[in-house]
This record gives C-alpha cells, sequence and structure tokens, in this order.
C-alpha cells in the first residue's frame, strides 16, 4: 500500500523525467499533483476529514482548505501554499483540458519552480 508521501514523491520525480523527455504538459500536470499529494499528506496529519468518498481533498477547493485548515504553517506560509496550489491547478487544467492552448518547455519550467516552492513550503511542518 502506498502513501500520499509516496505518490508525492513518485509525482516529483516523474515531472522531472517528463520535463527531460521534452512532455511538457504531462509535466505540467504531475508537478500539480505531487504538490497535491503532499498537501493531501499534511492535510491528512491535521487530521482533516476528508470528502465523504474520497481519500483526497477536491481540487478547487483545495487552497482555501489549505489557508484555513493548515494551522502548522504559519498564516504567511498558509496563503503562499494556497496561492502556489491555485496557479498550478490553473496550469495543469490548461495543460489537460485545452490542447488548443500552446505549453511549451517555459511553462512546464514554471510549474517545476512552483512545485518546488510549495514542497518547500510543506517541508517547514514537523
Amino acid at each position: 500500500m502506498e502513501s500520499w508521501r509516496d505518490l508525492a514523491a513518485q509525482n516529483r520525480s516523474a515531472a522531472h523525467e517528463l520535463l527531460a523527455r521534452r512532455r511538457w504538459r504531462a509535466c505540467v500536470n504531475r508537478a500539480y499533483y505531487a504538490v497535491y499529494a503532499e498537501t493531501t499528506a499534511a492535510l491528512a496529519d491535521a487530521r482533516l476529514a476528508m470528502p465523504a468518498g474520497r481519500e483526497g481533498p477536491h481540487h478547487i477547493p483545495l487552497p482555501q482548505v489549505v489557508g484555513y485548515n493548515l494551522m502548522s504553517l504559519a498564516n504567511t506560509d498558509r496563503w503562499r501554499l494556497a496561492d502556489l496550489i491555485g496557479r498550478l491547478y490553473a496550469m495543469r487544467c490548461l495543460a489537460d483540458y485545452r490542447p488548443s492552448v500552446s505549453v511549451e518547455q517555459d511553462e512546464a519550467r514554471i510549474s517545476l519552480g512552483l512545485m518546488r516552492r510549495a514542497l518547500s513550503l510543506l517541508e517547514k511542518i514537523t
């Protein structure tokens, strides 16, 4: 059985591999899911109840869930993380659902930078 943190590590690694293989859209997708999984682990550690029938939170309200519930982070860090999650989610939606929108190396690199910043904030949780 795998944990949310296992999934976060796998997705982080996959995002970097996909960048190297020039799979820009898939890189953006995996960068978001690395942060989603690590955030879900932190919320579970904080004993936040997940929605009925789900092991993780819904995607759209996740930034607000983090901002209002992840009290193990300082207020500014919680809302900074919430912003990063929102930006990554928006990029993931473009990459996954808007084939007419160009997703290139720049977007993939931006998503990796956002992922690194978000994961760095999550590392502050002890």
